[in-house]
């Protein structure tokens, strides 16, 4: 039963892929994704022993799409950065608009704002764990945000300011 199971189940992945991904006796599942009938099959999967684990997907696009639709930004970048404790964590570099660099509201609560928005349109996993502001982005020879360096600044500045915070509040 359980072969035939996964069978159907395979058929099913076939037709919704962002919900389902079977490797042999595994299956994996997007939960962010799921139908009322792919939830019920995968909670009959786990009911019948089936190994299944789960994934998050983000969508970088979709942050990027809230993050822009605040007043006074722009236009941000949502990269993947890696902590000091060797965890991928999301990181938004954000560009403000000119009524924002000379509005009444400064870095700390456009930020503020920025972190209300994205927890009140996104699952708490899709917003990032730490927000920018840049004056420009590095750019490519095309013209195009240099994202790898955008990564790096980001990454660096992340680890810089969790510095700062432990030196000031350690001791």
């Amino acid at each position: 039963m359980r072969q035939h199971l996964l069978e159907d189940i395979r058929s099913h992945a076939l037709a919704k892929p962002n919900q389902f991904a079977v490797c042999d006796s595994e299956v994996s599942i997007n939960y962010g994704a799921l139908d009322r009938f792919s939830t019920s099959l995968a909670m009959h999967l786990q009911a019948i022993g089936c190994k299944t684990g789960s994934r998050v997907v983000v969508h970088p696009n979709e942050v990027r799409r809230v993050i822009n639709s605040v007043p006074n930004v722009h236009d941000s970048e949502v990269v993947l950065v890696e902590s000091k404790y060797q965890e991928k964590v999301l990181a938004a570099g954000i560009l403000l608009n000119e009524s924002g660099k000379a509005g009444a509201l400064d870095v700390d609560q456009q930020i503020i704002r920025i972190r209300a928005r994205l927890l009140d349109e996104l699952p708490g996993y899709m917003v990032p764990r730490y927000l920018a502001i840049f004056d420009d982005f590095p750019k490519l020879s095309s013209g195009k945000a240099d994202r790898k360096a955008l990564t790096s600044i980001l990454t660096v500045r992340m680890t810089k300011e969790a510095e700062e915070v432990v030196t000031t509040h350690g001791n």
